[in-house]
């Protein structure tokens, strides 16, 4: 989903909140699959953060299943580099 020339406009909580992967594919109507793409995995990947990619990070315990959360702050900073307008 490319954002049209002023970008579309997403109303976000102003608090702090982490999103899972899923309710942001759902927020931004696009496939997981397409947006588990531009996602950096920290802890999970060797390689340093892009700052086009959008940061997970995992909340389990470290005898659990990875658990990806991705704060308020960074999909907002993320959306914004994208072209999208956050009320």
């Amino acid at each position: 989903m490319a954002p049209s020339k002023h970008g579309p406009t997403i109303a976000l909580p102003q608090h702090d909140f982490f999103y899972t992967i899923e309710q942001i594919a759902l927020i931004l109507s696009v496939e997981e699959a397409w947006l588990r793409k531009r996602i950096y995995f920290a802890g999970r990947m060797p390689d340093v953060h892009v700052r086009d990619k959008l940061q997970a990070v995992n909340i389990a315990g470290a005898d659990e299943r990875p658990r990806w959360r991705i704060s308020n702050r960074d999909l907002s900073r993320w959306l914004i580099r994208k072209g999208y307008r956050i009320t």
